[in-house]
């Protein structure tokens, strides 16, 4: 993609060829080293999901090639009501028009390709790690638009000076964000309590490696590492709860009591295990 943009800013041929040729060959050296490395460690099944769960999907019609394009398509984010909404929001927060109008944002295009791809619905929830290198190339495309913008003839015309006009924009921006930092601010506002994080690693070693956990959204990060989890608003719930002060309320708790028994409990986190009612 580096070479795309040097060749729509009309670099020399160094410039373009030689980015794409190690793209293409950091491609095959990457696909080459994860399959080696799955075949060396037993690894989670949807690991490296670009190889395992877009392969999967697009093999999934008795090697019809037609049926194969069109079921991965259309069980891809790519149709999803859901993903579109979190795309919207995505633009809104950097003003929808700036990042269009500098071809940086090309550079986002095969990460953004991916999650759209996709067939799991959180590539696209804004306060997860899926679109951290989108969010970075769309964010250098968006001050490069601001530039652009901040020389219309609209700002002329009324003797706004360009450094005004920027400023004005970025200040825009910034409001834009600030005005959607709900979706993303609770999410900074647990792990600054070394209390509650000494107590949550505790209340997560008590539950083995190989449960079925589920936890709060913004635990999601200490469990990653686990074969099995979920989160607390997910249709599924594990054989293990892990319930704080701020999500007590998620299920009714005679409903919880009827399934599950307490196993842990500290300063109101506690982690609830399912009844084996065989």
């Amino acid at each position: 993609m580096f070479g795309l943009l040097a060749y729509i800013r009309k670099k020399g041929p160094v410039w373009i060829w030689v980015p794409i040729a190690l793209g293409i060959f950091w491609a095959l050296f990457s696909f080459w080293l994860i399959r080696h490395f799955q075949q060396i460690y037993s690894s989670h099944p949807d690991a490296a999901w670009l190889m395992v769960n877009l392969k999967k999907r697009f093999l999934n019609n008795d090697g019809n090639i037609f049926l194969s394009i069109l079921g991965f398509l259309i069980n891809s984010n790519l149709t999803s009501l859901y993903s579109l909404q979190w795309i919207v929001t995505f633009f809104l927060f950097l003003g929808i028009v700036p990042p269009f109008l500098s071809p940086v944002s090309l550079l986002a295009l095969p990460e953004f390709s991916i999650s759209l791809l996709s067939n799991n619905l959180a590539m696209f929830t804004i306060p997860w790690h899926y679109n951290v290198t989108v969010s970075c190339f769309l964010l250098i495309a968006t001050l490069e638009g601001i530039r652009k913008i901040a020389r219309w003839k609209w700002f002329k015309d009324r003797k706004i000076s360009i450094n005004a006009a920027t400023n004005l924009l970025c200040v825009l921006i910034l409001c834009i964000a600030l005005i959607n930092s709900y979706l993303w601010l609770e999410f900074t506002q647990s792990f600054g309590n070394k209390e509650y994080v000494r107590i949550v690693t505790k209340a997560i070693s008590c539950v083995p490696k190989d449960a079925f956990l589920t936890v709060p959204r913004h635990l999601a990060v200490q469990v990653s590492s686990r074969e099995k989890y979920s989160i607390l608003d997910s249709k599924d719930s594990g054989n293990y709860i892990l319930l704080d002060k701020n999500n007590q309320g998620f299920m009714p708790r005679k409903e919880l009591d009827k399934s599950y028994r307490r196993v842990f409990y500290e300063d109101g986190v506690e982690v609830l295990q399912k009844i084996d009612k065989d």
